[in-house]
């Protein structure tokens, strides 16, 4: 087991007393000490980003949303409603299918989220709990390979819901670990305690961003193993409809074969459930406080997030900015899951035109992240500006796609050599905008709550955003094309700007810290007003005052770091 920083370099200056039973405010002094962490751990949480990255990029936001349409196409072919396939009791296009089912899971997870995220808090179940969800995610997306028949669409669509309910739920966790491994570095711990936030706010841009280079080079190297799939498996000529006019017009041309994109999302599932393994054997487990006597894991996740609502008004910064980001999210995923979809379909894009565009993407991240971190440096600005400014470039590619409503206009994606330069637009942006988004959040995250504060933060990044999906659904059911969603794009990135402005990063840092101290305290105060509390107080009385000043010592060394 490795040295534990427990004499000099604990933030809050204390020392665990196991034999003694502690207070609430006691054991947020006591238990926040951790091992250093070493560079092998850190490896091992960027090559988590490494797995999830073969998943959105073959599987989440490639191959399996077309796999699903393509499926639902021909199935309705089939049937009566050659233009319709059902979810339930409601008539659904084919074409809208993927995006209405991505917003199904959205809410999904929002439920898992807010009644399960806090149990990653307490104990040392947050390490596990990743590689069980990426098991069965993974699981999922592998057993899909195995899924033959078109009338089979539905089961295809629900491990399109419940992989992308476990992926984003295993980013919980993952996140969860960022304030552990940037605060237990050794830079932070040996700093000056004047200069801690400056460093710590250094150092968890340096690990969020190595994780984002990591999963973006992965994510080039992985979707460069199914381009070959993807063009060499023999296609089966297949007839569907195309309902995009008035009328539905047979098409015997052939499409891709879904065989070839079966394929290719096992093989996504395999390396997610694989390089997860790196993360399950070099991470520390960095468990949280114990678990409060008679409670139970889901009760006390429902009654922390109920806690956090209640108290929400104390960390306005905090919640101005998942609002800003929840809008962002909401723009950058809708175009990464419903950009394949507008290839396929409006610029009738091929196999190889599709592959060179996924591969691209990851490529595009890898020096995205890079070159706007180089920037960053080379500028000296804070993590908030870089922020914006590339939140400001994403909003180009919206604005380009609205180009195309102007008949006159000769670009706006209206060719298919449009989606190269779109797509490596989109990479160059994306990696950037993940890396600093939680980096910020890193910082604006309660000490001890970084499992439930993340959850939170889960509902507007990975595969969680719900909006676009629903809104593309309903303009693609409306209007019978998926080019109106570019309107909804553009406005979610402006509002994302405005309220980005007004956040405060510092200031939202410090409300962070003293939200969890308040709480503490709170907790200690009623336990002190237990009956049981009043019958200890009976007892003799130097044990009495012993223990009135511990308290005070321990009130000070934490109101102390709090104002740090």
């Amino acid at each position: 087991m490795m040295e534990s920083p427990r004499d000099s370099s604990s933030l809050l200056g204390a020392e665990a007393e196991s034999e003694k039973e502690t207070t609430p405010t006691q054991e947020l002094a006591t238990w926040r000490t951790e091992p250093i962490v070493t560079r092998r751990e850190k490896w091992g949480w960027y090559l988590y980003d490494a797995a999830g990255g073969c998943f959105t990029s073959i599987a989440l936001n490639g191959y399996l949303p077309v796999l699903v349409t393509d499926m639902s196409k021909i199935a309705a072919a089939r049937t009566d409603d050659v233009c319709f396939v059902s979810i339930g009791s409601i008539k659904i296009r084919p074409s809208a299918y993927s995006s209405t089912l991505i917003s199904i899971s959205v809410l999904i997870q929002a439920i898992v989220f807010i009644l399960s995220s806090s149990i990653a808090d307490y104990g040392g179940f947050r390490k596990g709990m990743l590689l069980t969800c990426a098991w069965i995610g993974g699981a999922m997306v592998v057993a899909v390979g195995f899924i033959g028949p078109y009338d089979l669409y539905w089961l295809v669509g629900l491990v399109l819901v419940l992989s992308n309910v476990f992926f984003g739920w295993s980013y919980v966790f993952y996140n969860a670990f960022l304030p552990h491994l940037s605060r237990w570095s050794r830079k932070v711990v040996k700093a000056d305690p004047k200069d801690r936030n400056r460093v710590f706010d250094e150092e968890s841009n340096a690990i969020s961003t190595s994780g984002a280079m990591v999963g973006g080079a992965t994510s080039a190297l992985a979707l460069g193993l199914t381009i070959p799939i993807a063009f060499t498996v023999p296609t089966t000529p297949t007839p569907y409809y195309d309902c995009g006019g008035d009328e539905p017009v047979l098409i015997e041309t052939e499409i891709d074969s879904t065989f070839a994109f079966r394929i290719c999302c096992a093989l996504a599932g395999a390396l997610w459930m694989a390089i997860s393994l790196f993360f399950f054997v070099w991470v520390e487990r960095r468990p949280g406080p114990p678990l409060p006597k008679g409670s139970t894991y889901v009760g006390t996740s429902v009654r922390d997030v109920i806690t956090t609502i209640r108290h929400v008004k104390k960390l306005p910064q905090t919640c101005l900015y998942l609002f800003s980001y929840f809008m962002c999210s909401d723009g950058y995923n809708t175009i990464a899951s419903v950009g394949v979809l507008f290839a396929t379909q409006e610029l009738k894009a091929d196999a190889v035109t599709l592959g060179a565009m996924l591969l691209l993407v990851p490529f595009a991240g890898f020096a995205g992240v890079f070159i706007w971190y180089k920037i960053k440096l080379f500028f000296k600005l804070s993590t908030k500006t870089m922020l914006i400014l590339v939140t400001v470039s994403m909003t180009v590619l919206p604005c380009f796609g609205m180009l195309g409503f102007i008949e006159s206009s000769p670009i706006g994606l209206k060719n298919t050599w449009e989606l190269y330069p779109f797509a490596i637009w989109f990479g160059l942006n994306l990696g950037a905008i993940e890396s600093f988004a939680r980096t910020i959040f890193a910082q604006l995250t309660p000490p001890g709550r970084e499992a439930e504060f993340f959850g939170f933060y889960e509902l507007t990044d990975k595969g969680s955003s719900w909006i676009g999906p629903a809104m593309t659904a309903i303009l693609t059911q409306a209007f019978g094309s998926v080019r109106y969603a570019h309107i909804w794009l553009y406005f979610s990135f402006m509002i994302s700007l405005i309220f980005l402005r007004f956040v405060d990063v510092p200031k939202g840092a410090k409300q962070a810290k003293k939200f969890i101290v308040h709480e503490a305290f709170a907790e200690e105060k009623k336990k002190d007003s237990s009956p049981d509390s009043q019958s200890v107080a009976s007892g003799p009385e130097v044990s009495v005052e012993m223990d009135t000043h511990t308290q005070d010592q321990m009130s000070t060394s934490v109101s102390n770091w709090a104002d740090e």
